[in-house]
């Protein structure tokens, strides 16, 4: 992975988010986990990469503050991550959908005590859905909490449920 700064685009730091052996991609959020009020880098690994979960710090050294399996370690479909902003609070949770074979589960996690907690219980869509779930988040201004969306989607059918 690459880190730019955003207005002059010069790169800050360079590492690999997994292991350098691992070629089956990462998807990418950013959020403030850490509570420093600078986004944090979370990674989700792709296809072949389990359903890892890492989070690097975005101010220091970029450092891995969080790295653990969002889901069953055995399972090896990935995982695709989001994050949204509590406004009250001003809390980040992060948004985990699985990957193909996963079953079409959601996690949405908060890091407020340090460790990962579900602020809502896992949400099982479509147990015979075998296809990828992708997710994202925002923060209506208007809105009490934050809110995530999930796709689902199946590359063999063609078709997206949210």
């Amino acid at each position: 992975m690459k880190v730019f700064r955003s207005y002059d685009r010069a790169e800050i730091r360079s590492f690999f988010a997994m292991d350098g052996s691992f070629y089956g991609g990462v998807f990418v959020a950013g959020g403030d986990i850490n509570g420093d009020s600078y986004a944090d880098i979370i990674v989700g690994a792709g296809a072949g990469g389990g359903p890892r979960l890492q989070v690097f710090d975005g101010r220091y050294n970029g450092s891995v503050i969080q790295n653990f399996f969002a889901f069953d370690s055995a399972f090896g479909g990935g995982i695709s991550v989001g994050a949204t902003k509590k406004k009250r609070t001003g809390a980040t949770h992060v948004l985990v959908g699985a990957g193909a074979g996963g079953g079409a589960s959601v996690r949405v996690l908060s890091f407020d005590t340090g460790s990962p907690v579900d602020v809502r219980p896992v949400f099982q869509g479509y147990a015979s859905f075998q296809g990828q779930v992708w997710v994202a988040g925002y923060s209506y201004k208007k809105a009490p909490t934050p809110t995530a969306t999930a796709t689902a989607t199946s590359g063999k059918i063609g078709r997206a449920h949210v």
